[in-house]
């Protein structure tokens, strides 16, 4: 959903896309241009050439995740795990536990399914992306990484808002996330974002394995709460 006053840019494979007033453009390089919509107008991709990207009023974009990017998850992914390491009683995790990352081929099949973004700075560096999985249905965010020197900018917001807008664009009920209860940047996070704490039996069958698997895992599930954000 295209917003009123938000800056919008346009990733255009191939060809310049010109846009009728009343839209204003400017050009940023041959392939990306602004654009500022006076009203609401609701898409998210044109052509399979032509894509939307949100741009933060840091300069900070929000897109769809390439093949190229696919390489610079895993470092942002520890990363971001290293933020947990002075709140480990809230959260039972272990040292070793935050060591552990995602296997490149769930990135390898989240991209080719359009199930994965990422967030570029302004000097096009990967610093941030969003990776969902679908559960019953339900647009499952299951992981969200932002590098702590780029906290505190709208990214994580972002990233939540753009999966949003695709999970409701695409038809989906809602989405779901299993997160932390007490740590700030988790479920309180989430709960300003619009998500509200739910049953995991509630949801889905596959939400109440999921948390199963997270026991078995040894995961604190007793720290840990479901939440969903619906696409009413």
């Amino acid at each position: 959903m295209l917003s009123l006053g938000q800056i919008y840019g346009i990733s255009v494979y191939g060809k310049l896309w010109h846009l009728p007033a009343p839209f204003s453009i400017q050009v940023l390089c041959p392939n990306i241009v602004v654009i500022r919509s006076p009203f609401k107008l609701a898409f998210h991709r044109w052509s399979d050439h032509v894509r939307i990207m949100p741009i933060l009023p840091t300069g900070d974009t929000i897109r769809l995740a390439t093949a190229a990017d696919l390489p610079w998850l895993l470092p942002i992914e520890r990363q971001a795990a290293q933020r947990f390491l002075t709140c480990l009683d809230q959260t039972g995790l272990t040292a070793a536990i935050l060591e552990q990352t995602k296997a490149i081929a769930d990135f390898e099949q989240a991209c080719r399914s359009e199930h994965l973004w990422v967030a570029v700075s302004p000097t096009r560096q990967l610093v941030g992306f969003a990776f969902v999985r679908m559960l019953d249905g339900y647009a499952h965010l299951e992981e969200l990484d932002v590098l702590p020197d780029h906290g505190k900018r709208g990214i994580g917001r972002a990233l939540v808002a753009a999966v949003y807008d695709w999970a409701q664009g695409a038809g989906h009920p809602g989405v779901t996330l299993r997160t932390f209860r007490e740590v700030p940047w988790n479920a309180p996070f989430y709960q300003r974002c619009g998500f509200r704490i739910v049953d995991s039996a509630q949801l889905s069958p596959q939400h109440g394995e999921l948390e199963k698997a997270e026991q078995r895992l040894g995961l604190r599930t007793d720290l840990r709460v479901s939440m969903v954000y619906r696409c009413d």
